[in-house]
């Protein structure tokens, strides 16, 4: 039987329990008669009120614990005369309020007695989750019969409810799923009981805020959502009594999480669609993201789309003071740290870099150079530099520049104009043609961070032996770096 909840023991709890009396006189009179054997104090009078404390302690309990048991003795009797008075066929003289006076008992304690029976034939009626008119008929004479107040019925009705909802929710989530049956039992029995969603979300709680959670989680750990993982989803979210609000409150930080994820693998291939693009508006509203959480992803969105129309032939031009030939523009003309290696040394010259349609320039106060944009072999863009391999004599090198992507797009436009075949291989083209697979194992495996630094921003996934050293798009040789970590790790294996 259901019986409500022990309240807590306050001050005034403890005061008015039976024992409490007797305990505090002997405790006196155990205190004087101690102090009787303190140096400097009257002893005997000390030890005769001591004493006689005990006696009135002791005898006061006796008679307060006497009368706590006749008491309890009369509300048990009132109990069984009770249900006795409501189990008759006629009831039409019945008065609760006469029974409870004939019983000598206080009125507190027999409502507690009418809440408690009431409780139990309402928690009978909705075993099967079905209320039915006859049972109502019933319950609503039970209440009149033991004058139960509208608010005291209606909280025991919605708190038998609820608990009656909370534990069929907790059985059909014991395997971890829901299914579109047990769904529709859900519903069928919220309907049944009269639940509305606050109610719902009262009695499933924290079991299910939690289910909810787990089961994005897992939907997430795919990679991507489909409409049946929407439909599970939806299907939970009700049951559970969560709105779309507090739904995304809950996964908040693992949505936050999962629409980086989806980020960085569209970025990847320096190309996003249309699609990818709609997919990342539709995360954004679908798991509650604010303009200010994905900010910093729609700047870089806008800036992927710049380097792509440039890689495209969309150049830039360029101001300079550099002598050109008939004909020839400047798409780039900038500072630039220049370092190159020989087979004994390493060494490094300040100057400027120039980039035409048709040659690659750099000067310097110690050194100077230009190569044909078809004698680049290789490209490759960290996040402040851009190492260049040639098949001739100059140009091999690292060039540090004040936007490196962008230096990297131009020179890559430039030689596919001159070789396009030759371009197709550069490894800023190449490491940009992961499958989305080998991505979503390595974002999973690396937790969406830098393997080095544990950044979480300006992630590249790099190769661990680079394509200029013949890695692979493969799981074992693809991992998560920052553009930092990306630079000092430079091709050298």
């Amino acid at each position: 039987m259901n019986v409500p909840s022990r309240p807590s023991l306050g001050i005034s709890a403890v005061l008015t329990r039976p024992a409490f009396l007797p305990v505090l006189s002997g405790t006196i009179g155990l205190l004087l008669i101690g102090g009787g054997f303190t140096p400097g104090l009257p002893a005997r009078g000390v030890f005769f009120f001591g004493g006689l404390c005990c006696v009135v302690g002791g005898g006061v309990g006796y008679l307060v614990l006497e009368e706590w048991r006749r008491r309890q003795v009369d509300l048990e009797s009132f109990r069984w005369a009770l249900v006795h008075e409501l189990r008759k066929q006629d009831r039409s003289n019945f008065s609760f309020s006469q029974l409870v006076e004939r019983a000598g008992v206080s009125r507190r304690p027999a409502d507690e007695i009418a809440a408690e029976l009431y409780q139990r034939v309402v928690g009978d009626c909705v075993r099967d989750g079905v209320v039915t008119a006859s049972e109502a008929a019933n319950l609503d004479q039970l209440a009149f019969l033991l004058e139960l107040s509208p608010i005291v019925r209606s909280q025991i009705d919605a708190r038998v409810k609820e608990r009656r909802y909370a534990e069929h929710f907790r059985w059909v989530l014991a395997d971890g799923a829901l299914t579109d049956d047990e769904a529709a039992q859900l519903a069928s029995l919220r309907a049944s009981l009269g639940l509305t969603p606050d109610a719902v979300l009262g009695a499933t709680g924290l079991t299910g805020g939690d289910a909810y959670r787990a089961l994005f989680r897992q939907v997430i750990r795919k990679g991507h959502i489909t409409e049946a993982d929407l439909n599970e989803l939806g299907k939970l979210r009700e049951s559970s009594g969560l709105t779309a609000a507090a739904a995304q409150s809950l996964v908040r930080e693992d949505a936050l999480a999962f629409y980086r994820e989806r980020f960085f693998a569209a970025k990847q291939d320096g190309h996003i669609s249309v699609q990818e693009e709609n997919e990342l508006a539709w995360l954004q509203s679908f798991l509650g993201l604010s303009d200010n959480d994905t900010f910093w992803f729609r700047e870089q969105i806008e800036r992927i789309k710049c380097l792509e129309r440039v890689r495209g032939g969309d150049l830039p031009t360029h101001s300079t003071h550099k002598l050109l030939e008939g004909g020839e523009i400047c798409h780039w003309d900038a500072p630039c740290r220049y370092c190159w290696s020989t087979a004994t040394y390493e060494k490094s010259a300040e100057g400027e870099v120039v980039i035409t349609s048709q040659r690659v320039i750099f000067t310097s106060g110690v050194k100077r150079f230009e190569f044909k944009p078809a004698r680049i072999v290789d490209i490759r863009c960290y996040s402040d530099g851009v190492s260049i391999n040639t098949s001739g004599r100059h140009g091999a090198g690292l060039y540090f520049v004040a936007d490196a992507e962008l230096f990297a797009a131009i020179l890559e436009a430039i030689a596919r104009n001159h070789k396009y075949l030759a371009a197709e291989r550069f490894s800023t083209t190449r490491s940009r043609q992961i499958p989305e697979q080998v991505k979503q194992e390595v974002w999973a495996r690396d937790g969406g961070r830098c393997v080095r630094c544990g950044a979480q921003e300006y992630l590249e996934y790099d190769h661990v032996i680079p394509f200029s050293r013949g890695g692979a798009n493969t799981v074992a040789n693809v991992q998560i770096l920052c553009r930092r970590c990306n630079l000092l790790k430079s091709d050298r294996i």
